[in-house]
């Protein structure tokens, strides 16, 4: 039986490797046939024999989107090597202050400081006469 080395690279949108990715490799009918995670170097190599398979991402790191699509390859006795890139989860975070007027707040604000900022000069006036 003649076998290759399938290698797979993780990287993410900086080109930086990404460890702990976990890898399922698939005849092209669907059979399982194997699974890893990628190591720290964002690496995971798995020995085929010669025939069609697909590779899929089975579970990813926190932040990241898990790539659902099936990536088809064949072996026929030479190593190969494929680069995957993952793309980090888009967090949305409301703009709470969006169409929010301020001016309540900001006239409240403008009146005590007019009220204590007079209170403050009568006492500083006071205090100088003594």
């Amino acid at each position: 039986r003649i076998t290759s080395k399938v290698t797979i690279h993780k990287i993410n949108q900086d080109f930086l490797s990404l460890e702990g990715v976990e890898i399922g490799i698939y005849t092209e009918e669907g059979d399982f046939i194997s699974t890893g995670y990628t190591d720290v170097f964002g690496n995971i190599s798995f020995m085929l024999e010669n025939g069609k398979y697909y590779y899929q991402e089975q579970s990813t790191l926190d932040m990241y989107l898990l790539d659902h699509q099936k990536y088809y390859f064949e072996v026929s006795g030479e190593d190969q090597e494929f680069t995957l890139m993952n793309q980090r989860e888009r967090v949305s975070v409301p703009n709470t202050f969006k169409n929010r007027s301020f001016l309540p707040e900001i006239v409240l604000f403008v009146l005590l400081f007019i009220m204590l900022g007079g209170k403050c000069a009568k006492n500083k006036i006071y205090s100088s006469r003594i």
